[in-house]
């Protein structure tokens, strides 16, 4: 039974490291993903690799200078 208990432990230290490190890998989602905002959906397609003058970002029907300065802000909380 105890060596159970060890096996499910280390299982849930290795699980709540991983959650640690990708938490830490993003630290836009505390400032600005509590919302489901336009710049939030910006800022989260920012993330995975698009800029300003892509499709998805067109998509959210945001001006493009507005989605170039979120695209300012988003590099310099990334910077931070």
């Amino acid at each position: 039974m105890g060596i159970v208990i060890e096996k499910v432990a280390s299982v849930a230290k290795n699980e709540l490291s991983e959650l640690k490190v990708e938490h830490e890998a993003s630290p836009l989602k505390d400032s600005v993903e509590r919302k489901d905002t336009k710049k939030a959906k910006a800022f989260r397609l920012f993330d995975g690799g698009k800029t300003p003058s892509d499709r998805e970002i067109k998509a959210l029907k945001i001006k493009p200078k507005t989605s170039y300065n979120y695209y300012q802000e988003w590099k310099k909380l990334l910077a931070s």
